[in-house]
């Protein structure tokens, strides 16, 4: 078995980053672009960029169980490398850690699937203690093509976390992939509302129930005030608030997609109706 790394970057309408993050892979010599049916220039950056492109109708899931098993035939059949290494459009991934994955691999690919990288989670430009990330994570990123799973996890979840997984071990821990997120309003908003959608959706397909759903919201938000104190995340002042602010709104928007729907929309169309029909005399 060999130890060269395919990269898969998900991406939607990443035309103003995707070069940055393509940049950042010198030295991986496959790199594939599962791409949500960008409406901007993504795919032709990233195609100009020596990328794959694999293209899938656009879904709020990401990725959707049927771009997972298109995926999977495609690295088993048509890529060379045994082991994949999948980011996003956030992650800027430091020079050196490629060499410190094969290292990882050589060592253990005969006793592990899946292989955890250390990663910084920055939001707002800050990260680390005072936060609501915290120090450094490790994440399920690396795994043999083999091993892929096609059942998608819910958003933000890891479909690995059963998975027996060998942790990384850098000396340097300047060598990670830094997950750079919130930079403006615009990408806030746009994320916030496709990932608030997804849950929502994610949910139901694994049959919790709307009014499970809202109280699951009620209480993040509860205790997303409770972590701000605990953790002293007050201390970073206004980035601090801020954070709070979001990750209130992310939940507030998981709740009013639960609450508003066809059913709910349809009593509230009904009674309108019913006040519209009376005002105007019929």
């Amino acid at each position: 078995m060999n130890t060269n790394i395919t990269v898969i970057i998900l991406a939607y309408n990443e035309e103003k980053r995707i070069a940055n993050v393509i940049n950042g892979l010198k030295g991986f010599d496959h790199i594939i672009v599962l791409d949500k049916s960008s409406t901007d220039k993504t795919a032709a950056i990233a195609e100009s960029m020596g990328a794959k492109i694999i293209k899938r109708p656009y879904t709020n899931d990401s990725p959707s169980k049927e771009s997972l098993l298109m995926t999977k035939k495609y690295l088993l059949e048509e890529q060379p490398n045994d082991w994949i290494f999948e980011i996003t459009s956030s992650d800027i991934v430091h020079h050196a850690l490629l060499n410190e994955m094969k290292k990882a691999i050589a060592q253990n690919q005969d006793h592990y699937d899946v292989i955890e990288v250390p990663l910084y989670r920055y939001a707002m430009g800050v990260t680390g203690r005072n936060t609501f990330h915290g120090e450094a994570e490790n994440k399920s990123l690396l795994w043999k093509r083999g091993s892929m799973i096609t059942e998608p996890a819910m958003i933000h979840e890891s479909p690995y976390e059963d998975i027996e997984k060998y942790r990384m071990k850098i000396a340097d821990p300047r060598i990670a992939i830094y997950h750079l997120t919130h930079a403006n309003l615009d990408l806030v908003m746009d994320r916030h509302w496709r990932y608030a959608v997804q849950y929502v959706e994610d949910a139901a397909e694994r049959g919790r129930g709307r009014e499970r759903v809202m109280r699951y919201a009620i209480n993040e938000c509860i205790r997303t005030v409770f972590r701000y104190f605990r953790r002293g995340i007050f201390k970073s002042k206004e980035t601090g608030k801020a954070q709070l602010m979001t990750l209130i709104m992310y939940n507030c928007l998981i709740y009013l997609n639960a609450f508003f729907s066809k059913e709910k929309e349809a009593e509230i169309q009904e009674i309108y109706q019913q006040i519209m029909d009376e005002c105007s005399g019929n």
